[in-house]
């Protein structure tokens, strides 16, 4: 058995250039829909993949070593088109026709599909999460975490600062990414307390940091 984790939009009648743009415009809605979709587990399938497309040429749903392709027809020049928010709006629904596709040719319960894109609306498509747990200053007086904002456009990484007894202190984007997992995911590597005043976030490749100094807000050198 396999559990279905992934979920993509793609745009194969585009160039190279323009169908990576496209899949990192629409990645905040598909990666917010991956959190919130629960563990779920089919006989082959790990991933789904929606193609948009100006006309269906391939109706009937593709197994592509368990990716299961489905196209909907969706024409991305309006979405190129839109604002942010509409780019967002647009995402969820091709990614809801194409899910309804897979669902009506495999038989698959639909209620978790239907349930985790209730929830995405629930979220306003705001696809804001904390990474790991906070960790707490040498001296118990504060904690800090970090929180991920996956944009359209670009992807945050915000560090927060709190007093023991929650109060938010600080608050300051460490640095900004493309909008795609392969840009950020690496910089996620370890948060942590040099002093009981400065925190700092290292990547996973221990050859970068960020600093926050609490005695004056200061975003120190990387």
């Amino acid at each position: 058995m396999k559990r279905l984790r992934e979920f993509d939009l793609d745009y194969p009648g585009g160039d190279l250039p323009r169908r990576r743009d496209f899949r990192q415009q629409t990645r905040c809605v598909t990666s917010l829909f991956e959190r919130l979709f629960p563990v779920f587990r089919t006989e082959k399938c790990w991933k789904i993949l929606v193609e948009c497309v100006s006309e269906v040429g391939k109706p009937k749903l593709r197994d592509l070593l368990g990716v299961f392709t489905v196209q909907v027809e969706a024409q991305v020049e309006d979405f190129l088109r839109l604002d942010h928010e509409g780019k967002k709006g647009w995402a969820l629904d091709a990614l809801t026709r194409g899910l309804d596709a897979v669902l009506a040719q495999t038989g698959w319960d639909c209620g978790p599909f239907q349930a985790t894109i209730e929830e995405v609306r629930l979220n306003r498509l705001a696809n804001y999460w904390q990474w790991r747990n906070a960790v707490k200053s040498p001296g118990k007086g504060h904690s800090a975490a970090v929180f991920c904002s996956h944009q359209v456009d670009r992807c945050d990484i915000i560090l927060v600062v709190y007093r023991s007894d929650g109060t938010e202190t600080h608050r300051t984007c460490l640095v900004s990414t493309a909008p795609d997992e392969f840009d950020y995911a690496h910089l996620l590597g370890c948060l942590g307390w040099e002093s009981d005043s400065v925190v700092f976030l290292e990547n996973k490749e221990k050859d970068k940091k960020w600093h926050l100094d609490l005695r004056d807000s200061a975003k120190l050198g990387t």
